[in-house]
């Protein structure tokens, strides 16, 4: 038995590890009541994405995609979701960026890219060292998707989505909705880490010391800076103060919080989403799609 009172939560984590399949006990208090509990081990990979059709006014279904953050394997997450949305047949994509903090700007881009033209400029990149200085373009020979996309984003919309967001808008038709009085948050800058040399003996469990500084600045394709100003919305929805409580108390659609079909409060994005989808999508005849369709086939859409 190993009493964790009174050690780190380090400790408790690294004393509960083991080889997947293998199992560990927990003894668990519950006010007076002590609970024994098996767990079996098991390797878990945090997804930041998460996917589900959602059915229009008028008919057909749109894909929805929310993305927590840009970490480590969203973008190949992002991929796996789409592909299973459009095996349902959707006819629209509604990308949720809303509470996006941002990421790294590969992911970033690894998601663009499955939205955009090839070779579409994603970001420029702008600062005082030459090195740092790019334009950031998908591939020639990435894979695409051309369907209506409408972006939702909001005040907390940071970093790497805004990038992704603003890249969309430009390059890719898509719409993107806020809400009224709010841009995105217009963090626009990136930083890099310098290690310091450490004032504290060697083998000292203090956190080791760095100098972090704003090296890079992101412009969106045409050139416009995202630092401070955000990303300019083309819709914006009124949101009353009942649902931003609802959205600090519930969060938006995801595994761990509840499912689009069902959700709990009124969702203003989500609403105007879905209109602006099915109004295009009942304008767009066959013989107006046939065109995307040809583009697409060309470009291995």
């Amino acid at each position: 038995d190993l009493p964790v009172k009174g050690r780190r939560e380090g400790e408790v984590a690294a004393s509960i590890r083991g080889i997947p399949g293998t199992t560990v006990t927990l003894q668990l208090r519950r006010g007076e009541e002590t609970l024994l509990r098996r767990v079996t081990r098991a390797r878990i990979e945090p997804s930041f994405v998460y996917g589900e059709t959602l059915p229009l006014p008028g008919g057909g279904l749109a894909g929805y995609l929310r993305i927590e953050r840009f970490a480590a394997g969203s973008a190949a997450a992002f991929r796996r979701e789409l592909d299973r949305l459009l095996a349902a047949s959707i006819g629209g994509i509604l990308l949720d960026l809303r509470g996006n903090g941002g990421g790294t700007l590969e992911e970033g881009k690894g998601v663009a890219a499955a939205l955009l033209p090839p070779g579409s400029v994603v970001a420029r990149l702008q600062s005082r060292d030459p090195a740092l200085r790019k334009v950031v373009t998908t591939k020639e020979t990435d894979r695409w998707v051309s369907l209506p996309l409408v972006i939702l984003v909001d005040p907390r919309t940071a970093s790497v989505a805004e990038i992704v967001a603003a890249a969309l808008q430009a390059g890719g038709g898509g719409i993107v909705i806020g809400a009224a009085g709010g841009s995105t948050f217009g963090k626009g800058v990136g930083q890099f880490h310098f290690p310091l040399r450490s004032p504290w003996p060697p083998g000292d469990s203090a956190l080791p010391y760095e100098l972090t500084l704003s090296t890079v600045r992101f412009l969106t394709p045409s050139g416009r800076p995202i630092a401070g100003l955000g990303v300019e919305t083309d819709v914006e929805v009124m949101v009353p103060e009942e649902v931003w409580d609802a959205l600090s108390r519930f969060g938006l659609p995801g595994v761990e919080t509840y499912p689009l079909s069902d959700p709990p409060f009124p969702d203003p994005w989500i609403v105007e989403g879905r209109k602006l989808l099915d109004v295009h999508l009942r304008w767009e005849t066959p013989d107006l799609r046939r065109p995307r369709v040809s583009i697409d086939s060309a470009f291995g859409g």
